[in-house]
């Protein structure tokens, strides 16, 4: 015992010289900043971010009487693991890495070091206070630009200051951590040393400390730098890893996994057979502004009229909430995970556009396409397939400046190719020609101009404004069907390409909007969309279903109406009227916006970004419907969405593959 004794003792003091001859704790001040940084940054998310404030200081569980204000040691064990990581683990690394360098290289690397990570952290943080979630630097990037310009920064502002301040704050620990370490190496300062490395064994061991207690674990008791860091650096397409699966055993798996059954017959295959097919898409209009399901819609004569032969679907939910992939799920019937362009380069997708074509239809699509530098819609309405596509030469259509003001803007690039549209349908149905065409105006974007900008409105009384002012619209495309005596054998599929993303809240002192995202859990007035199918001579009255629909349904819908089965061995989705609707697990996909999740059996389950779990009867969550972070239940959820995606990411990447 006595050797063994001497032995450690030997190790620790020639350790304690090592450290000392090398100034080991001077070239780690740098960082010291970076640690100290990393644990600042969830309080400064605690301040400026309602989600996470909830949990920093709450932890909740299913019982509501369980929602209670954090212990000591239960606040310690949200940053426990931040310490262990920000003062021992990368230290530690970095001293085995650089131990043969002399102390001011150690000094400068770690520095350049701690700046990095701190640009990334910062990043981050930004990307999550805009939409609770944390991606890819790429799409980290989108991200701000895209509130930049969209929403110009309003809701953002409030923060420019205390942002500003602590992003100057840290990066200024950094530069003077840096300056103080290589004066101190100049000057062989050794009670800096061993006092810097005294507080780091110090943080250190209070990290380690915090793990005794037992206490519940939450999503953010994760450290902060693995939540950052990883999906930084992670590609944009992270999750597509190719498994030796085909196109086929991965469908195999998905319909297994969702309870949902492959295409077959239903009591309306072939009912409108020949039928025209009209989509008419708005653009962000939630349920809550617009909803054909509970309203009387005495001011939209023309939705009135439709709904009276419709199917209409009280529970419709867009598949996710970018245009550019609802517009790929509603025409492929099939799930899509990626952000901003869902296909680079032009290929052929198997869908429904195809598929109409093969049975002698004519298509076209009518609205806006984005075709600047960040973002390039024409390849994915391309691959579609789509013959003529016919939209407005514009800049920036959709601008801050543009949706504050009138609607003349917007109008007036809408309505042209809405005419196009009509002049379209009265040269086919002159012909004899079968087709298929697709409107989507962008007039109502969210966060929703002002059909009156005299008169401040809340902003789901300004959406509702909007559709009204489209029911107009709508008139047109039923007057040019009359005119040419195409209505009666005409599908219209009547909805909206997703929910509204922001909400307002208005200030007394500013004359500007200031919009909040509320990304932190699945939303009903983000994803539930009015959803109305005109099937004329089939519906004689109104059929309202109300099992929970989505926008994969759609062409599965229209193509068992007209009694078409060849080209959807890859629909993903299900007549709305399909008995097995009531069966399936119905995925409700946000991800890059800060959530996913699915509806099952009754329950709609929500997944954050950080994998908070969430269970409630509705599309509306709270602390009251946390489910516990370790519960195996919330494990259960979590892997349900892991593998859904993870399958889809690479179902998808194969069907997209250039060909």
């Amino acid at each position: 015992m006595k050797n063994l004794g001497y032995t450690a003792g030997s190790i620790l003091k020639k350790l304690g010289n090592w450290l000392n001859r090398n100034q080991t704790g001077i070239a780690l001040l740098p960082l010291m900043g970076l640690g100290l940084s990393i644990l600042g940054e969830k309080l400064v998310l605690s301040l400026f971010t309602p989600a996470l404030r909830s949990r920093f200081y709450f932890i909740a569980t299913t019982d509501p009487e369980t929602v209670r204000k954090l212990s000591f040691w239960e606040g310690m064990s949200l940053v426990r693991a931040d310490m262990l990581l920000g003062f021992l683990v990368i230290p530690l690394v970095f001293c085995l890495l650089t131990s043969r360098l002399a102390p001011r290289w150690r000094i400068v690397i770690a520095a350049c070091l701690a700046a990095l990570l701190q640009v990334v952290v910062i990043l981050e943080m930004y990307c999550y206070v805009a939409v609770q979630a944390f991606n890819s630097l790429k799409l980290g990037w989108f991200v701000m630009v895209w509130f930049l310009r969209i929403h110009q920064f309003v809701y953002l502002r409030g923060i420019y200051g205390p942002v500003g301040i602590t992003v100057a704050a840290e990066f200024l620990t950094i530069v003077l951590t840096a300056v103080l370490a290589l004066v101190a190496v100049k000057k062989r300062w050794q009670c800096l040393n061993r006092a810097t490395l005294i507080a780091f064994g110090a943080v250190t061991a209070l990290g380690a400390i915090a793990y005794l207690p037992s206490v519940t674990t939450t999503a953010w008791s994760q450290p902060l730098l693995k939540l950052l860091v990883i999906p930084a650096f992670s590609p944009s397409h992270a999750s597509y890893r190719p498994d030796g699966r085909n196109s086929a055993e991965l469908l195999r798996d998905f319909r297994e996994a969702a309870h949902s059954p492959a295409p077959h017959d239903t009591a309306y295959t072939g009912a409108a057979k020949n039928y025209n097919v009209v989509f008419f898409v708005m653009e962000s209009l939630s349920a809550d502004a617009f909803d054909p399901a509970r309203e009387a819609l005495d001011d939209m004569p023309h939705a009135k009229e439709i709904r009276d032969q419709s199917f209409v679907m009280p529970r419709h939910y867009t598949s996710y909430p970018l245009t550019d992939n609802v517009t790929f799920s509603m025409f492929t019937s099939l799930y899509v995970l990626r952000e901003r362009e869902v296909i680079s380069q032009a290929t052929h997708l198997q869908g429904i556009i195809p598929t109409l074509e093969s049975q002698g239809y004519a298509t076209a699509f009518y609205g806006f396409v984005w075709h600047d530098r960040s973002q390039n819609d024409f390849p994915l309405i391309n691959s579609i397939g789509f013959q003529r596509v016919c939209a407005p030469e514009t800049g920036d259509f959709t601008s801050f400046a543009n949706l504050s003001e009138s609607l003349d803007y917007a109008k007036k690039y809408d309505h042209n190719v809405l005419l196009s549209m009509k002049a379209d349908i009265a040269y086919w149905t002159a012909h004899k020609q079968k087709f298929a065409a697709a409107f989507f105006p962008q007039i109502a974007h969210d966060p929703y101009r002002s059909v009156n900008p005299g008169k401040r409105k809340p902003i789901l009384e300004r959406g509702h404004d909007l559709a009204v002012y489209q029911d107009a619209w709508l008139g047109e495309v039923l007057d040019e069907l009359k005119r040419d005596g195409a209505l009666d054998h005409t599908i219209i599929v009547f909805t909206s390409d997703h929910g509204l993303r922001v909400i307002d809240r208005p200030r007394a002192d500013s004359p500007y909007l200031y919009f909040t995202p509320s990304f932190t859990t699945l939303d009903d007035t983000m994803l539930r969309v009015p959803m109305m199918i005109y099937v004329p001579g089939v519906v004689k009255q109104p059929i309202y279903l109300n099992t929970p629909t989505s926008h994969i349904d759609v062409a599965p819908t229209v193509l068992d109406l007209l009694g078409i089965s060849a080209g959807r061995e890859m629909e993903e989705g299900l007549p709305v009227y399909d008995p097995g609707t009531a069966d399936r697990r119905l995925f409700l996909q946000m991800q890059s916006y800060g959530a996913s999740g699915f509806y099952s059996g009754g329950i709609y389950h929500s997944v954050s970004a950080i994998g908070t779990v969430y269970e409630s009867p509705d599309l509306h969550f709270s602390a009251n419907d946390l489910v516990p972070y370790d519960s195996a239940e919330a494990r259960s959820v979590r892997q349900i969405m892991k593998t859904q995606e993870d399958d889809q990411e690479n179902l998808v990447t194969r069907l997209t593959a250039p060909r």
